[in-house]
């Protein structure tokens, strides 16, 4: 069922970009089992000698809200640990 969303979204993503008026949002979140993945990368960090890991460790959500046209289309996407990037 994912799959086909992502189709979808990926299309919005594309009209989204050609619209005249984009409100955007960016919020920090808090994960707990990602919280645990984070202490166990700065250990693993700290193990090396590092002062923090070479992998990303941010946790947000992104949500998008866009006029193209006479429609508006809203996006969000949970960027935790990775960038989907938009």
């Amino acid at each position: 069922m994912a799959d086909c969303s992502y189709v979808v979204f990926a299309y919005l993503e594309r009209l989204a970009a050609q619209g005249e008026l984009i409100h955007q949002d960016d919020t920090s979140v808090r994960i707990l089992s990602l919280m645990e993945e984070n202490l166990q990368l700065y250990a693993q960090a700290d193990a090396l000698g590092l002062a923090r890991p070479t992998e990303r460790t941010g946790m947000f959500t992104t949500a998008l809200v866009v006029k193209v046209g006479e429609r508006t289309i809203y996006l969000y996407s949970d960027n935790s640990m990775t960038y989907k990037g938009f």
